[in-house]
């Protein structure tokens, strides 16, 4: 950055105007430098701080989320437990009442049934298994 000087002078004898204009180097001194310096230090500094800000915001919501997971695990665990205790047979047979089944004793033809089929699959892999 330069800084422009403009010098009028008066030409003797003809009393025109003649005009010059002189360039000269800005100079800083130090006080200026100073303040800069001051000034850039400044800025720097807030960056930081709303950096550092941000990244503790983030880990306290890194800590609640994990609070939260480990609640809704503790949650899920105690919902498969008492799936478990309710699929029991022991726990179905006791409610029979409750929910309107009806106890049957054909369960020879249903295994009949069941043993068949499974033997009809048992032959179809031998067979398959023979190139």
């Amino acid at each position: 950055m330069s800084k422009i000087v403009e010098l009028n002078q008066f030409k003797s004898g003809s009393g025109s105007l003649r005009k010059r204009t002189i360039k000269q180097p800005m100079r800083f001194g130090v006080v200026s430098v100073g303040f800069v310096t001051i000034l850039i230090i400044f800025i720097l500094s807030l960056v930081y701080l709303m950096q550092a800000n941000r990244t503790a915001t983030y880990g306290f919501e890194i800590d609640k989320y994990n609070e939260r997971l480990q609640e809704l695990e503790k949650e899920r665990e105690k919902i498969e437990i008492e799936a478990a205790r309710l699929k029991s047979t022991n726990e179905i047979k006791s409610n029979l009442d409750k929910l309107n089944f009806l106890q049957v004793d054909q369960t020879k033809v249903a295994a009949h049934y069941i043993t068949k089929e499974l033997a009809e699959a048992n032959n179809k892999d031998n067979n398959n298994d023979h190139f």
